[in-house]
């Protein structure tokens, strides 16, 4: 039985993606080995228990991040989750590779989950300079993993091949952070009613980010098509708000983990535009299929073939919010296909997707590489 022990500078209380992802995580593994716990860093506002350890405080620091290791032994599997922006200002932080080099060369097995390999290249000077620097980054830790997971399978292709580390990455989604809360019958009215809305009329919701130009685009060429068909619906957006969505769109904010399951659990349709298109690493998504809603979603440069081809989703080019919307009208019109394509992002989530899924996938590259060495 193997020992686990998760690196993460993020964790709950923190919120983010990747802290909810770090608990997860951990929880899912530990049906699976002896124990698992999580290395985070100080002042979270929590203590030590049986399950995390938040004592680093200087992510920068070599010896105080040896140190923390060592306490642990050689005996414990380290699973780093990286995002370079966890580690660091612009996600430059250099003492890391010196430390899993050290580590590596000390004989402990290490292995990576890369939700975020390096930011794109941009125009300003700083911009630029990060993003070389986390591709110098990358490229002098890498071969120090036994196993390497990638949040995605156009950057799993992009960066395992151009570094002839294939041998050892493998494609790790990012399952959903939200749990399904079961429902009962009369919920769907008192949530509707909550709400102000007619729970006759289909609802068609998405999440929402204020900053988002193109995802607001679509969503009003939803409304507008919708609005020239003169199908009644509610159209609801949770998350970050913005001033440029239509003023029938109604926008509930942020929501609890709960709330959250009970509004997709009452969606007709799930809207998720994506201007760069879907991928693995979309937690959005990942919560829309979990709870088996019918998904129009788009493709694009980092949607890879295997979710090119996943029949379970409805996909237009992200470069069509007209395709959008008039897919979300098609499907409006089909229950029947709605009910298809809700059983299909479901049986898809379990089967590829889902935590357990993703925690046996994660224990079997890391006893191959085992072998392998």
């Amino acid at each position: 039985m193997q020992k686990i022990l998760i690196v993460s500078p993020e964790y709950p209380p923190i919120r983010g993606g990747v802290s909810d992802h770090t608990k997860n995580l951990r929880n899912a593994l530990e049906p699976f080995v002896e124990e698992v716990k999580v290395l985070t860093s100080a002042g979270l506002g929590i203590g030590e228990t049986d399950i995390v350890a938040p004592v680093i405080s200087n992510w920068h620091s070599y010896q105080e991040m040896v140190c923390a290791v060592e306490n642990f032994g050689k005996n414990w599997t380290i699973l780093w989750q990286y995002v370079p922006h966890m580690y660091g200002r612009y996600g430059v932080n250099f003492t890391i590779p010196r430390i899993v080099k050290e580590l590596n060369r000390r004989g402990y097995v290490q292995a990576m989950i890369a939700h975020e390999i390096a930011a794109s290249f941009a125009l300003r000077p700083s911009f630029m300079l990060s993003s070389i620097c986390h591709r110098l980054q990358w490229a002098s830790i890498v071969g120090c993993f036994r196993a390497i997971g990638v949040s995605t399978e156009a950057w799993l292709l992009r960066f395992s091949n151009s570094l002839g580390r294939s041998e050892r990455t493998f494609l790790c989604p990012s399952p959903s952070n939200i749990r399904k809360f079961c429902l009962s019958q009369t919920t769907r009215a008192a949530w509707c009613k909550k709400l102000g809305l007619d729970p006759l009329k289909p609802i068609v919701g998405s999440f929402g980010l204020s900053a988002d130009s193109y995802q607001v685009t679509a969503l009003n060429r939803v409304g507008e098509l919708l609005e020239e068909k003169q199908l009644p619906v509610s159209i609801l957006c949770v998350g970050g708000k913005s001033d440029l969505l239509r003023s029938d769109v109604q926008q509930v904010g942020f929501l609890s983990e709960k709330e959250v399951s009970v509004y997709l659990q009452n969606l007709d349709v799930l809207i998720l535009p994506f201007v760069d298109g879907v991928s693995e690493r979309r937690t959005s998504f990942m919560a829309g299929l979990s709870h088996g809603c019918p998904l129009v979603t788009t493709v694009g440069e980092s949607t890879g073939a295997s979710l090119r081809s996943l029949d379970a989703i409805e996909t237009v080019d992200s470069n069509s919010p007209e395709m959008i919307a008039e897919t979300v009208h098609q499907l409006l019109l089909n229950p029947k296909r709605r009910e298809s394509v809700s059983h299909k992002c479901f049986q898809a989530y379990r089967s590829q997707f889902d935590w357990k899924v993703v925690a046996e996938r994660i224990l079997m590259e890391i006893v191959n590489s085992d072998a392998s060495n």
